[in-house]
């Protein structure tokens, strides 16, 4: 990716990209305050399908869905922090299943953002 312009985000252009698109989405669940920050999982590839669509039917844009843990594995959330790159922020409408497995894979030994060993 290149880019033109100056410091920061401000006035930035991104003029070149390889490959020039990915295939992605974003499931959104809200906003915390009083920051208002998105509260969502990145995940690459095609929105998923319904579950009893007949495999064809896929969520669109608004839709409500119940993340199942699978999904959130595939997530460059949970990618992040099985790298140790990031770290959960547990929120009381998260589903406890993801909790559980966001919580646990932080837990796992491996690698860091500060070399090898366990992710506190």
């Amino acid at each position: 990716m290149r880019r033109r312009g100056g410091e920061g985000d401000e006035g930035e252009t991104v003029t070149y990209a390889t490959p020039p698109s990915v295939p992605g989405f974003i499931l959104a669940g809200g906003v915390d305050r009083p920051g208002a920050r998105c509260i969502a999982l990145v995940c690459k590839g095609p929105v998923p399908v319904v579950p009893g669509g007949g495999g064809k039917k896929r969520y669109r844009s608004g839709d409500r869905i119940e993340v199942p843990v699978d999904l959130l594995r595939s997530s460059v959330n949970h990618h992040l922090l099985k790298l140790g790159l990031a770290y959960p922020t547990f929120y009381s409408a998260l589903p406890k299943p993801l909790r559980q497995e966001m919580a646990d894979v932080r837990r796992r030994p491996g690698r860091t953002r500060w070399g090898s060993g366990p992710a506190t």
